[in-house]
């Protein structure tokens, strides 16, 4: 068994080398794909195959890790309407909005979940927590989970539909070249602010005893900075 330091190191370990993937992915094979396409063909097909290797990887999640939620829905109609965009259009600053128009439908999901029995962010954070549904169920019936998760989701869903006017307004300001660069950078950004502010709220909320503890823990930060990434 491994001591706290032990498991600590390997924590931070696993960290590093998920955070090294997602810039490889999500930011260096895109922007020297686009570089070398756009040489050989339109600018909206070398900005279409800079998006495949993040494509590539959600598709291996959704298959791989058979994940079935919302989010995953909202990639895999991003990808169909990517194709549909190509056959339609040849401006490659409708196709790099698209990404932004799924954003701000996922930020007003967030605010109409907030009507159902569980609202999208308690959903999502279902997802990444090692936990059984019945500990999950026994959390959502406490009421500064319930109070905390609301909470989040408002605050989740201004922050998305605020991220993404900003992102299309970028759109029509700079040029393609420079959005393949800043538009994941951004991004990633969001994803380590929003993210470890969301886990210090939830970690000063929710207080931590053995009938509350807080549901985002370290050792499933891995897995929450993916799903915010392809959220933003």
């Amino acid at each position: 068994m491994k001591s706290p330091t032990q498991a600590k190191k390997t924590l931070l370990t696993d960290r590093t080398w998920n955070f090294i993937g997602i810039i490889v992915i999500n930011i260096a094979m895109p922007i020297l794909i686009y570089n070398y396409m756009k040489n050989y063909s339109s600018e909206i097909i070398a900005v279409a195959l800079s998006g495949v290797p993040p494509t590539a990887k959600t598709i291996y999640e959704i298959v791989i890790h058979e994940r079935k939620d919302l989010v995953s829905f909202m990639q895999i109609f991003s990808m169909i309407f990517s194709v549909i965009l190509l056959m339609l259009t040849t401006d490659p600053k409708i196709l790099m909005a698209k990404d932004s128009c799924t954003t701000i439908f996922m930020g007003i999901m967030h605010f109409i979940s907030l009507t159902w029995e569980e609202n999208l962010f308690f959903a999502i954070r279902r997802q990444i927590s090692d936990k059984s549904k019945e500990e999950m169920d026994a959390k959502w019936a406490q009421p500064v989970v319930r109070e905390t998760c609301r909470f989040l989701c408002i605050v989740w869903g201004v922050f998305m539909i605020v991220d993404a006017c900003f992102r299309i307004l970028l759109i029509y300001l700079l040029s393609v070249s420079t959005l393949i660069i800043i538009s994941p950078i951004i991004g990633i950004t969001c994803m380590l602010v929003m993210g470890s502010w969301t886990y210090n709220y939830v970690c000063t909320h929710e207080v931590e005893d053995e009938t509350t503890k807080p549901l985002l823990s370290s050792s499933n930060a891995s897995k929450s900075d993916e799903i915010l990434l392809n959220i933003l």
